[in-house]
C-alpha cells in the first residue's frame, strides 16, 4: 500500500492556498453524512446506528493535537525526494 508523508504546513509557501481551498470546501465537507464535528456529534450519530455492534466492539474517538510532531523537515524533504 503506498503511503504519503504528512507534514505541518504552517509557514509553508502553500499555506495560504490551502486555507483558500479549505474555505471553499468547508460547506460541502460539513454536509457529508460521514462528517463528525466533535465528540458530541459522534455520540449522537452512534446512537442512531440501528444494527447491534458485535460483542467486544470498542468504540472510541480521538482528537489529534499534533500529527507526527517528531518528523523533521529534513526527513520530510528526504522522503519527498525519494518518492
Amino acid at each position: 500500500m503506498p503511503l504519503r508523508t504528512i507534514m505541518n504546513g504552517r509557514s509553508h509557501p502553500t499555506e495560504k492556498m490551502a486555507e483558500i481551498v479549505e474555505d471553499q470546501l468547508r460547506s460541502h465537507v460539513m454536509s457529508l453524512p460521514s462528517f463528525v464535528r466533535d465528540t458530541m456529534d459522534f455520540l449522537n450519530k452512534i446512537q442512531k446506528v440501528k444494527q447491534p455492534l458485535p460483542e467486544g466492539t470498542l468504540i472510541f474517538c480521538i482528537d489529534v493535537k499534533a500529527l507526527y510532531p517528531s518528523v523533521t523537515r529534513d526527513e520530510v524533504r528526504a522522503a519527498a525526494i525519494e518518492a
